[in-house]
């Protein structure tokens, strides 16, 4: 199915609200939407709603925005924003009720600089699936991020994650962290921290610095895989161990480069353990 826009909900009328509800579609279907998506907000008794759950998955793909300012319901849905010559934005508002995707793709083509998947408005992004990352720039600046089912970087140079501008990033549930990268991107500051989950490495990657909650655990799987840990800064500790981290068959290499001070290597079992600094850097056992 193919449209011109999305809108749900009528412009300037909080109360009379619209529903697009898959329920009886008999196969999983894909609407393509030639420019932007806008739920629109409703009063406090109805709900302009667009859903994407049922016995069968309806898909989206998104050519320019999405605003969601009252629910969206993803089911086992997959989202793509893949706009070919300039930049997306996902907004939010206050009267926002569900922003929460399933699976996420990014597909942006644009050059460089006119590629970036921007967040705005009042909520972070909360992905319970799969991120996929294809082309186009992530840049979710403030907002926070959670993940629930891991996070993919399809191809060798084409996509990236912008982690400036301070939001977190959390693994709240089990899935795979995969890099096609010929050079690993490196994705800042991470927290794996859910309901006794299992993150594991579908390839070499390379992040700042990493927590594993209690409960939790980092798999790096038995397939001769590196795990770069190249520190953010003036941090002394950039592996911190609560919960488990199983070494498998791999590598974990330090590389972080303290500039106010030593580097921590965190007391774990470790498979094959590197060291490989940019510079001067003393690191201490804890």
């Amino acid at each position: 199915t193919t449209t011109a826009s999305l809108d749900v909900g009528l412009s300037g009328d909080t109360t009379r609200y619209g529903k697009l509800i898959n329920t009886s579609a008999a196969t999983s279907s894909t609407v393509t939407v030639g420019s932007y998506v806008y739920i629109r907000p409703s009063d406090t008794n109805n709900k302009n709603i667009l859903d994407a759950s049922g016995t069968k998955t309806i898909n989206i793909s998104v050519a320019t925005d999405w605003t969601n300012a009252d629910t969206f319901t993803a089911g086992a849905s997959t989202v793509t924003f893949n706009r070919t010559n300039a930049d997306q934005t996902i907004t939010t508002a206050a009267t926002t009720q569900n922003n929460t995707f399933y699976n996420l793709t990014i597909n942006n083509t644009g050059a460089s600089g006119s590629d970036d998947i921007l967040l705005s408005g009042t909520l972070g992004l909360d992905v319970n699936g799969l991120l996929t990352i294809t082309d186009g720039d992530l840049s979710p600046a403030a907002f926070n991020t959670t993940l629930g089912g891991g996070l993919n970087f399809t191809h060798a140079t084409n996509g990236s994650w912008d982690r400036t501008g301070g939001g977190t990033l959390t693994f709240d549930g089990t899935g795979t962290w995969t890099d096609a990268g010929t050079t690993k991107r490196d994705i800042g500051t991470i927290t794996i921290d859910g309901a006794a989950i299992t993150l594991t490495l579908g390839s070499s990657v390379k992040a700042s610095v990493i927590t594993i909650a209690l409960g939790d655990t980092l798999s790096l799987a038995s397939s001769g895989y590196t795990l770069v840990i190249d520190g953010d800064g003036a941090t002394q500790t950039v592996l911190t161990v609560t919960g488990t981290l199983t070494p498998g068959t791999s590598t974990v290499r330090y590389s972080a480069v303290n500039s106010g001070g030593n580097v921590n290597v965190t007391t774990t079992t470790y498979n094959s353990l590197q060291f490989s600094p940019a510079s001067a850097e003393n690191y201490d056992l804890t």
